[in-house]
């Protein structure tokens, strides 16, 4: 590979990343900012929930159809009119005077993202030279990562010296300088078709996620025995099943199940989604134990959970490197390893465990998820031919998107549950239920990773290869 070519790969890697970035960066951007988009807006509760359960569901829906606009539009085109939108998004909702705008913009805002995480993965499989493609991702993943974090650490900062509308000029220049060089670096001529749009597919698939979304995120509130709670979870099952029968007998389905064909991309399909209840667990649970059960402020909280995650952005650019060493087995048995001996040393949390303690060997489990978390994405890309890598990648992020829902619903009720055996709970038993149910939930994340054994055995493999 002459240093040209690899000077133009980097460049289209920085591209990619940004997106990527600009994908993850708006899902949690305005948490931190809601009370005060409240006062302003002289908004109620229910009313600023919408700026994050909308972004959601937008980004729910529009992921499953990211294979179909990228090869009716052109990977590279639709990626320029991705970036056009979030600038223009975020200059005109910077302008919002009325929450429903604002509301409006972070919906379209989701479509945006749930199209993008899923074409620059896919791009970069398609566009990035084959020895380069391992690293690669792990630069990807290093920016995505950096996205959900950046929200936490951004936002109070932003917060304290101007509006929360400053949020959204926050992605002007991330946009504008990955426009730029998508333009001039990505290629300008993609494969294009015209297949016509399934829209009974896009219904189903649409229909169905919104449907699983909205049951899992109210579950806390409607429980799991309500009506509603049973006909939105019962309904989106019913409508995603139905989604596959469909896909099983139509030519060009808006989201090919075609990759499942493939061994190693299911294999790495299940690994994926292991994972990201292990992570997703603790995202959840974490926090709430450090304030419930050992007394820590949000600040505190926040402080003591941000090693972790800077931890998780190192691995993964890491992992690019020993992947390409070790091969995917051995990095994929490295990977579940750690995130097992991790999460047993969680599994005997106290009221008292020391904070110094908690914060290494969330370090330590981090690095465990990050090393899977590029194994998993690699090989399940790499698995597929070039034509399927934008339906593969959407498969992916769908699939995290509904876990997300799912693992944060049934922690909120697990932990209730704990709770709920006492009738009136003193402070010492409140922070020993939190203590439990969380150490509880760690006994879960290490029985579904022994999962993960047989399937790197398996399916992946020994040394790194392209196909």
């Amino acid at each position: 590979m002459t240093k040209q070519s690899t000077t133009h790969d980097f460049l289209m890697l920085i591209a990619l990343s940004l997106g990527a970035l600009l994908g993850a960066l708006n899902l949690s951007l305005f948490n931190v900012a809601l009370p005060t988009i409240m006062n302003d807006f002289n908004a109620s509760l229910t009313a600023v929930q919408w700026l994050s359960s909308g972004y959601a569901l937008a980004t729910g829906i529009i992921t499953p159809a990211a294979g179909y606009l990228s090869n009716r539009f052109g990977s590279t085109k639709l990626f320029v009119l991705i970036c056009l939108a979030v600038i223009l998004l975020s200059i005109g909702g910077s302008f919002a005077s009325i929450i429903e705008v604002l509301i409006l913009v972070r919906i379209l805002f989701g479509l945006t993202a749930g199209l993008m995480l899923s074409l620059t993965l896919a791009m970069l499989y398609q566009f990035i030279s084959p020895a380069m493609q391992s690293k690669s991702v792990g630069i990807w993943g290093m920016a995505n990562m950096l996205g959900g974090i950046l929200p936490a650490c951004l936002s109070g900062l932003i917060l304290n010296y101007f509006s929360w509308r400053a949020l959204l000029w926050l992605n002007i220049p991330l946009a504008l300088v990955a426009l730029l060089l998508g333009i001039q670096y990505l290629p300008r001529k993609t494969t294009k078709t015209t297949v016509k749009l399934d829209t009974i597919g896009f219904a189903l698939t649409a229909l169905g996620s919104s449907a699983l979304l909205v049951a899992f995120s109210n579950v806390s509130t409607w429980g799991w025995q309500s009506p509603q709670f049973i006909v939105a979870a019962l309904g989106g099952f019913l409508l995603l099943s139905g989604y596959v029968l469909h896909a099983k007998g139509k030519e060009a389905p808006l989201l090919s199940l075609a990759p499942f064909a493939f061994k190693r991309y299911t294999a790495a399909f299940i690994i994926d989604f292991l994972t990201n209840v292990g992570l997703f667990l603790t995202t959840f649970t974490m926090p709430i134990y450090l304030q419930k059960s050992l007394g820590l402020s949000p600040l505190a909280t926040g402080l003591l959970v941000l090693p972790g995650s800077i931890a998780m952005i190192i691995a993964m650019p890491l992992a690019g490197m020993f992947n390409e060493k070790l091969g995917e087995r051995t990095l994929g048995l490295i990977g579940v390893s750690i995130i097992i001996v991790g999460s047993l040393f969680f599994t005997q949390l106290t009221p008292f465990t020391s904070l110094v303690f908690i914060a290494s060997i969330m370090v330590f489990r981090s690095f465990g998820i990050g090393f899977t978390n590029l194994l998993s994405t690699n090989t399940q890309m790499s698995a597929v031919p070039k034509e399927l890598t934008t339906h593969a990648s959407s498969l992916t992020n769908w699939m995290r998107q509904i876990v997300g829902a799912l693992v944060t619903s049934i922690s909120s009720s697990f932990v209730s549950l704990q709770l709920a055996q006492y009738t009136q709970p003193s402070a010492e038993q409140t922070a020993e239920a939190y203590a439990h149910a969380t150490s509880m939930l760690f006994t879960f994340v290490i029985i579904a990773m022994l999962v993960c054994y047989p399937l790197i055995f398996k399916y992946l493999r020994p040394k790194a290869k392209n196909n």
